[in-house]
């Protein structure tokens, strides 16, 4: 006679969590000096600065307020970084400004050349990098050749900048990276890593290298078992620095979008979960506030905003453009926010905007279920409620590791799902019915 026992299975039940009715536009600017390309936070202040092609603006945080403008020494402006009082943008030049007294404390740059007859280069540095404690700069360099005939040829390269000297010290790319499109670039915050990530490619390439040795330490674009990566766009370091959160389009899921993490040691993706199917949110910028678990994601379209919950794996709430009567504020080209107060700062060509975030999120539900399942068969039953035909779930380990992915028809609000191959621990279930996303609580043994 076949022997029947008992496993329980206990499942928590999480808070799920809608848009929440009272998020809003804290305040909204125009800039008269033209598209913003880059916004930084200056820290330990309640400022933070916007950089256009000729002119960096100090705004009130809280208010968005002019305080002060700059004019700066370069054009093609692209991308700031704040380190040590100091502070660096990338343009035409590369200029190391006094960040309190705005006094230029050199330059650099690649001149423009005809190495050839009928050949004539251009350079543009479009992202940097400083290490937070060496006299180094990393840029992201863009060179245009052009051909009589008006043939156009580009090709990116990574240098490194001494600080001190504002002189070219390395360079981190060979010939077979030029055609990489290097959009962004990070530091680790103990300055030992750099990556650097391709922009709208059908298979995303990052690489990191070590600050040491100016080497490669790791690195995937086909390496990684597809469909892990696809289109990338934002990468941040972690606290931990050996974890890297990338964000882009993942056939992974469906096609959708989201941020994943990335352990650059040992060369594997460690967390997809949020990562959403069918929502183009991956495309995007993204700012990671590591002190309260959250992340702010803008999507591709810049038409929605991503509020997530890092610690409970999913979506707080979107912003949906403000509606139609704020849609000039709703594109996110960069993000900053306060890391003691609940607001974010994007921008959009040349407005910007504030948004409120309420905290006090809608909980729609929060019960703990009991099921007993057959140790045989191991099949756990989740009810749950959701008026989409498709759900879609992940197992997810207790390390945050994403076990399985699958997508399932929704057959009377119920999912059966085989634990079978999964050996006795803690599991979570993160089931997505359209935006809403819902976690349970497996401990099987």
């Amino acid at each position: 006679m076949k022997l029947f026992l008992s496993l329980l299975i206990l499942l928590l039940f999480s808070n799920t969590y809608l848009q929440s009715q009272s998020l809003k536009l804290g305040w909204s600017r125009t800039s008269s000096y033209g598209y913003i390309w880059d916004m930084k936070a200056i820290p330990n202040q309640e400022q933070f600065l916007s950089l256009s092609d000729h002119e960096v603006q100090l705004r009130n945080m809280d208010t968005g307020d002019s305080v002060a403008n700059y004019k700066i020494g370069t054009t093609y402006c692209h991308d700031m970084e704040i380190v040590n009082g100091k502070l660096f943008i990338a343009g035409k030049k590369l200029i190391k400004y006094d960040l309190q007294t705005m006094d230029s404390l050199g330059e650099f740059s690649f001149q423009d050349d005809n190495p050839s007859p009928g050949l004539y280069t251009t350079f543009n540095f479009v992202d940097v990098a400083v290490h937070p404690s060496l006299p180094l700069a990393y840029v992201i360099r863009e060179r245009n050749a052009f051909l009589s005939g008006g043939c156009k040829n580009v090709s990116y390269f990574i240098d490194v900048i001494n600080t001190d000297e504002m002189k070219p010290v390395g360079q981190l790319t060979f010939a077979s990276d030029t055609l990489i499109k290097w959009y962004k670039i990070d530091i680790s915050k103990d300055g030992k890593y750099l990556a650097a990530i391709q922009k709208y490619d059908p298979n995303m390439v990052v690489k990191v290298w070590s600050t040491e040795t100016n080497k490669v330490v790791s690195e995937f674009k086909n390496y990684l078992p597809k469909p892990y990566y696809q289109n990338g766009i934002d990468l941040h370091f972690a606290e931990k620095n050996n974890l890297l959160y990338l964000s882009g389009d993942f056939v992974i899921r469906k096609n959708g979008g989201g941020l994943i993490a990335y352990d650059l040691i040992n060369n594997t993706i460690v967390d997809s979960s949020l990562t959403y199917p069918n929502l183009y949110i991956g495309a995007g910028e993204f700012a990671v506030n590591e002190q309260n678990n959250t992340c702010y994601m803008a999507t591709s379209g810049n038409a929605e905003l991503y509020y997530m919950s890092l610690s409970k794996k999913s979506i707080l709430f979107t912003v949906d453009a403000l509606k139609e009567e704020n849609r000039k504020y709703q594109a996110f080209n960069n993000l900053i926010y306060n890391k003691n107060k609940t607001y974010v700062i994007g921008n959009s060509e040349n407005d910007l905007a504030q948004i409120l975030i309420d905290t006090n999120v809608t909980s729609v539900s929060n019960e703990t279920q009991i099921t007993n399942i057959n140790t045989i068969n191991n099949i756990a039953t989740i009810n749950y409620t959701c008026n989409n035909q498709i759900v879609n779930y992940q197992i997810i380990g207790v390390n945050g590791q994403t076990l399985t992915s699958k997508e399932e028809p929704n057959i009377n609000n119920q999912i059966k799902i085989n634990f079978n191959i999964y050996p006795n621990g803690i599991y979570f279930v993160n089931l997505s019915c359209g935006n809403i996303s819902s976690t349970f609580k497996i401990i099987k043994g």
